[in-house]
């Protein structure tokens, strides 16, 4: 008799914490929408501010009579950061896959809320010399090491939480964060640099963005702490160990490689527009940064919106991988053209920003569902964080850097567009050797 009665009670227990995680899932999904858009608007808000205070910390931090050597220094500390991301992808990226999504996530944001809270009240070269560039960069390392396990960890965390037909929008709400974040920097940036006299900017006005990321971190952690783990993850550790590092670097290298060749031109689309663009053209032709700055926010704003779009056309129309080759073979076609046009006025500028948000908007929307779906759950979030990291922090984050030296060593003004026509075609040779896995089930 008790043994018969042992098989009902397990298969109770089993059914019933089976029904309750799909209740936790419905009644969870609205928290874990909304600890992913605050999580990664605080985030990239930080990261990106550095970015569109270029031309301000140049001046404070790394003082030269020559300007373009001056925000060459200023743009290797921005690089500085990006090459710390593989290493915080694979230390944090282990945390997630051990531990779970939510502890990565909680880490990674107090990290950055502290370190860019702390950017905002170092001392100036000025005042104390080399150690200000030298305090400066440490800071902007341990970004990079947060921004490393975060980004990743929450588009893995959105799209394990998804339906299936609607991976695509779910994963893209991560770079719907990341860009609101980075508007929200922009924005920042050129408030204080219109609204603040000079004087007082580079006195104490700078430090006002930096301060404003104390107040984001705090709503954050505040969001992420009600957060639900990943129920797929739960799911998964109850039946299988977690990889080890060596079963990811083997069993799943020929993934690896493949995801890498796509994320490499996808970072560069991603940052040689939305970050350097605003220094090329008034380091070209003169144009006013202020201006370009303010050009650059309305255009990102107006990214925004048409990301869910793309992610919706993926997971409704077209299938991720076609869509993601026809944007990128629009953007290899246009990409001389565009920069040749986006110095000649305001207008042609904007409207070169508004066709490359146009282009943008598809990986924006699609890879992040793409990426998750190319790995499996028990190695997933390593796999995607050293190959993203990698491309985004040796590449990406370098690519202001590296233009504005070939820019000087050339003396070609579209050195940049080469450079991104070449990273183009290395990402259109990983999608041609992916498989499309949009309309699979995770593994």
């Amino acid at each position: 008799m008790s043994l018969s009665m042992k098989k009902p009670a397990s298969f109770v227990k089993e059914v019933e914490e089976e029904l309750g995680e799909e209740v936790q899932q419905l009644t969870g999904n609205k928290t874990s929408i909304l600890s992913g858009l605050v999580g990664n608007i605080m985030e990239w808000y930080d990261f990106a501010l550095y970015g569109y205070m270029v031309p301000i910390i140049s001046q404070l931090f790394f003082p030269s009579q020559n300007n373009l050597s001056s925000i060459m220094s200023t743009f290797a500390v921005f690089a500085a950061g990006f090459i710390m991301r593989p290493i915080g992808g694979i230390i944090l990226g282990r945390v997630g896959d051990i531990k779970g999504r939510k502890t990565t996530l909680y880490i990674s944001m107090i990290l950055m809320a502290v370190c860019t809270a702390l950017m905002g009240v170092l001392p100036t070269y000025k005042s104390v010399g080399l150690a200000a560039p030298v305090l400066l960069v440490l800071l902007r390392l341990f970004q990079g090491l947060s921004v490393g396990g975060e980004f990743s960890t929450s588009v893995s965390y959105m799209v394990e939480e998804a339906p299936k037909n609607s991976r695509g929008i779910f994963g893209s709400l991560a770079n719907i964060g990341s860009m609101t974040g980075m508007v929200m920097g922009a924005a920042v940036a050129a408030a204080v640099s219109t609204f603040i006299a000079k004087e007082s900017l580079l006195s104490w006005g700078w430090r006002l963005p930096f301060f404003l990321a104390a107040i984001l971190g705090i709503i954050g952690m505040y969001y992420t702490i009600k957060m639900p783990k990943s129920h797929l993850f739960v799911r998964e550790k109850r039946h299988e160990e977690v990889a080890s590092i060596r079963e990811v670097f083997t069993s799943g290298r020929r993934e690896l490689i493949q995801a890498m060749l796509f994320c490499l031109g996808y970072t560069v689309l991603f940052y040689l527009p939305l970050v350097y663009m605003p220094t090329y053209v008034h380091s070209i032709a003169g144009m006013d940064e202020n201006k370009a700055l303010q050009i650059t926010t309305v255009a990102t704003f107006l990214l925004i919106f048409l990301i869910p779009m793309m992610a919706i056309l993926s997971d409704r129309f077209i299938r991720r991988r076609s869509i993601l080759i026809t944007a990128f073979l629009i953007a290899l076609v246009c990409a001389v053209p565009m920069f040749i046009l986006a110095v000649k006025s305001y207008i042609l500028l904007f409207s070169v920003l508004v066709l490359f948000g146009i282009i943008i908007a598809v990986p924006l929307g699609v890879a992040p569902a793409t990426l998750v779906e190319w790995f499996p759950t028990k190695y997933r979030l390593t796999s995607y964080s050293v190959i993203y990291n990698i491309g985004v922090g040796i590449f990406g984050g370098s690519t202001p850097m590296i233009c504005t030296w070939l820019i000087k060593t050339t003396g070609n003004n579209l050195a940049p567009a080469y450079y991104l026509g070449a990273f183009i075609i290395i990402s259109l040779v990983g999608l041609f050797l992916m498989k499309d896995r949009s309309r699979d089930t995770l593994r």
